[in-house]
Order: structure tokens, then C-alpha cells, then sequence
């Protein structure tokens, strides 16, 4: 059946525009699923240091107005650090995707457009 579907894509005929442009049948997605599955793993992370950073204050492990007790600076210290990085990577990644927006939008203006 996949063959038949290759078969029919492959003899349609292609749709022009009316300035006489081939329109593109695949338009590359800026974002594949796995870097949305990526970035949704970072978000946790992300999450996961933000609970770090907070827990020790909200389960109460940390007495209010007490100086920090060495587990709670390695705690914030540690969720900080999660937190910053997964935040930085999925900047990036986001960063990928504009940038494959605008490299598909500057291939598709033509020289009299510009």
C-alpha cells in the first residue's frame, strides 16, 4: 500500500503558483518529534531543579530565618545548576528551530521579491 501512495505522490502533478513557482509538496518541520520529546524531557529536568532549589524551604527541612544547613546549600547549589542548563537547552534547541524557519523563508523569496 505504501508503494501505491509513493506511486500516486510521485506521478501528481505539481501545484504552481500563480508567479509561475513550483510549490514545495515537503515543507521540512523546524522542530522533528524528537527534539519536541527532548525538549519535553528538559522541561522536567528544569522542573526538577526548580523542586530541588524549593524543596528544602517548603518541606521544612530548612528552619525559617536559620542559617542554611550544608544539605540545603548542596540542594539549591545542585537545582540551580539543573535548572540553568536544561533552561540553556532548550534555548538552544528552540534557537535551532527559528533558525530552520528562517533559512526555509530565505530560500523561498526570490531575487525579485528582494
Amino acid at each position: 500500500m505504501t508503494e501505491n501512495l509513493q506511486n500516486t505522490a510521485a506521478s501528481a502533478p505539481n501545484a504552481a503558483t500563480p508567479e509561475g513557482r513550483v510549490a514545495a509538496a515537503h515543507v521540512a518541520e523546524p522542530l522533528n518529534v524528537l527534539d519536541k520529546v527532548g525538549m519535553g524531557i528538559l522541561s522536567l529536568l528544569g522542573l526538577g531543579g526548580l523542586w530541588m532549589m524549593l524543596a528544602p524551604f517548603l518541606v521544612g527541612f530548612q528552619g525559617r530565618g536559620a542559617d542554611w544547613t550544608a544539605g540545603t546549600t548542596n540542594d539549591f547549589v545542585v537545582g540551580l545548576v539543573l535548572a540553568a542548563l536544561s533552561l540553556a537547552a532548550v534555548v538552544t534547541v528552540l534557537g535551532g528551530g527559528l533558525a530552520t524557519i528562517a533559512r526555509t523563508a530565505r530560500e523561498r523569496v526570490t531575487p525579485e521579491e528582494v
